[in-house]
């Protein structure tokens, strides 16, 4: 049988590797971009630790939304989560038949670990309602989060994101080939020119590109489109002009995309300028 090799999550492909690992099933390496999981586990428990790093993943681009503080409300008042997830002898990851809140003794660890577990066991099918009433309570918490995540609204506003770019927005100049994450933007800065007054102040104006990378089996060009939308929106109705952050006017001098050719990927390029106040 072909050995996993990567997961998608959305638009976003996530390496895996399968070690010999010890006091643990599986572990999570962001800045790699990178799965691992004990190559001992198999069947229904390799699932079930799949999803259950995946809910890590998908928290950690939206902490706002999986509140601890909340969570925690959920349980009996007299429960203490332990101060970290090695720092308890609660290991066991078998269900409880008596869930009376938790679905395995690792939940009990921290909530996030309770979370993924819950996530985990949601996903899997592993779950027959019941009268459980603080079960219930963090079932009907992840579902209701995790139905926020897509297409998310803009508070104050009727406009709903095409994309989530997560935590995909980093400084630099990246070629596709060296994208893991999509979609993902990178942002690279020109020559910043000056103009000096009399006044002690003085305006500089700066070339900023935006650069999008998407994954799309079937339909790259127009989430590039999408992307493009958004990055407009976010530019004319968020940024803008905001004297209390020195900003006087961001100008978009130009839109391109791949227009197909990078099929199943897709490519965009916004090319901005900036016009800021700086205090001599």
């Amino acid at each position: 049988m072909p050995q996993l090799e990567h997961i998608s999550y959305g638009r976003k492909k996530i390496k895996v590797s399968f070690e010999i690992l010890e006091q643990m099933y599986a572990y999570y390496e962001p800045n790699k971009n990178l799965l691992v999981i004990d190559k001992r586990v198999k069947g229904l428990k390799l699932f079930n630790t799949i999803m259950h790093e995946l809910f890590h993943i998908i928290n950690d681009g939206f902490k706002n939304l999986f509140n601890e503080d909340e969570w925690k409300k959920f349980n009996e008042p007299s429960f203490k989560y332990a101060e970290c997830s090695t720092c308890s002898k609660k290991l066991g990851l078998e269900s409880y038949k008596n869930t009376n809140g938790f679905f395995t003794e690792y939940s009990m660890t921290i909530p996030s670990e309770d979370m993924a577990e819950v996530y985990s066991h949601l996903i899997s099918g592993d779950y027959k309602n019941s009268n459980d009433e603080i079960l219930n309570k963090k079932i009907k918490f992840i579902q209701d989060k995790l139905k926020e995540i897509d297409g998310q609204a803009v508070a104050g506003t009727n406009y709903t994101y095409n994309l989530n770019v997560f935590n995909n927005v980093k400084r630099g100049v990246r070629f596709l080939d060296e994208v893991n994450d999509f979609p993902s933007l990178y942002l690279s800065a020109g020559t910043e020119n000056r103009d000096f007054n009399s006044k002690n102040l003085t305006v500089a104006t700066l070339d900023v590109t935006i650069r999008a990378y998407i994954y799309g089996q079937d339909n790259s060009q127009s989430l590039a489109d999408d992307i493009v939308q958004d990055i407009e929106f976010v530019i004319y109705h968020q940024l803008g002009e905001n004297p209390d952050k020195g900003i006087l006017d961001i100008t978009i001098d130009s839109i391109t995309t791949d227009e197909g050719l990078a099929a199943p990927y897709g490519i965009a390029e916004v090319n901005l300028n900036t016009a800021y106040r700086l205090e001599n």
